[in-house]
């Protein structure tokens, strides 16, 4: 069951699952850029050491699972801001982790590796990937990458929702012009008519005044 601290400002450490794991950890006062992340690692001490880094950092939810499938499952049921997995998951090669991560979202997803070919790194970050980061790595850095990373994701969500409300707005004023020049036409026609059926009657007016 997962384990849920009820005072926001307490930095305890979450305990560990039979498995090994940190369980996810519930925070009440979350940042605006970062309110759930992802963790997908299967060696508990660097596990433990990232949840407690980013929950000391973020103050955000954060779910820990051991293995790929685990994590993708886990994205596809209850979407995070964030990932970090690890590179070197038993069940599943890392690039393909990568391609998966991607294709369910592009919200920013962090690697790490035991070691990574420079072919492999181009690969990842062709399908996406933020950073990678090579074990052991300096955790401080990787946070800043992460806070980083999502506050450039939040930015360009605001981009494309602002472009999304613009590209509405100038598909409702093209509607509404499009509408007015149809009921001017109309009022247009309307007009001509009666101004041809008020000649015909002053010419039979005339016609008949002449004839009389």
């Amino acid at each position: 069951m997962p384990v849920t601290e009820q005072e926001p400002r307490r930095l305890s450490r979450p305990r560990v699952l039979n498995a090994g794991f940190p369980a996810p950890v519930s925070r009440i006062h979350m940042t605006d850029e970062l309110r759930r992340i992802l963790v997908i690692e299967a060696d508990g001490s660097a596990l433990e050491c990232l949840v407690d880094g980013l929950l000391r950092r973020f103050c955000a939810d954060v779910t820990c699972v051991a293995s790929a499938k685990d994590g993708l499952d886990q994205e596809l049921v209850h979407p995070c801001d964030a990932v970090i997995a690890s590179y070197d998951t038993p069940d599943l090669e890392g690039a393909e982790l990568a391609r998966h991560l991607s294709a369910i979202s592009r919200r920013p997803v962090i690697l790490t590796a035991s070691r990574l070919r420079s072919a492999d790194a181009l690969e990842l970050m062709r399908l996406g990937i933020r950073d990678v980061f090579i074990k052991p790595f300096p955790l401080p850095v990787l946070l800043e990458c992460l806070g980083l990373a999502c506050q450039s994701y939040r930015i360009q969500l605001d981009h494309q929702r602002r472009h999304a409300q613009l590209r509405n707005l100038v598909k409702r004023l093209i509607r509404q012009r499009r509408q007015s020049q149809e009921r001017m036409d109309l009022v247009c026609r309307d007009l001509v008519g009666a101004h041809r059926k008020l000649v015909t009657r002053v010419l039979e007016f005339e016609e008949r005044a002449a004839g009389g």
